[in-house]
């Protein structure tokens, strides 16, 4: 299947915040970049407590904002199939296979499929021909997924 759309950084930004909600793996890594950045601008401060604070908000400030600074506009084309997903946008292109897929769910108007690194391809329903191939997709892409998932076990 072959899916061409572009994204907003509105839409990246949503999706970016439901997943720091509802992803344990996603909290836990802010968790730990917060509390490293508290202990690295404690050590050897005058005040410890203030400047490990100060270390923490700007972690989490540029770990909030980063989404927004690889957000990329451009058009992208997603080729899906057993094997995988290949996206490209202009003249980068990547792949992922299915045992690099955490997750594969709608959320609303869009398709989201996580990666184990926690980077997401936010699909809009309108780059499906119809709802019936978006919902006959998803359930595809969920099968690949978790068979994949299964035999990296």
């Amino acid at each position: 299947m072959e899916l061409t759309y572009s994204t907003t950084r509105a839409l990246v930004a949503r999706s970016y915040w439901r997943s720091l909600r509802r992803n344990r793996r996603h909290q836990g890594l802010w968790a730990c970049y917060a509390a490293l950045a508290f202990v690295v601008g404690a050590e050897g401060s005058a005040h410890p407590f203030r400047s490990g604070l100060a270390a923490s908000v700007v972690v989490i400030a540029a770990l909030a904002l980063v989404p927004q600074f690889l957000f990329k506009p451009q058009t992208r084309v997603l080729h899906v199939g057993p094997e995988g997903l290949h996206t490209t946008i202009g003249r980068k292109s990547g792949e992922r296979t299915w045992r690099d897929i955490a997750s594969v769910e709608r959320d609303g108007d869009h398709v989201i499929v996580t990666g184990r690194n926690l980077n997401a391809f936010i699909i809009p329903t309108n780059a499906f021909p119809s709802e019936a191939a978006r919902d006959e997709a998803v359930a595809q892409w969920q099968t690949w997924q978790r068979a994949a998932a299964g035999n990296a076990a």
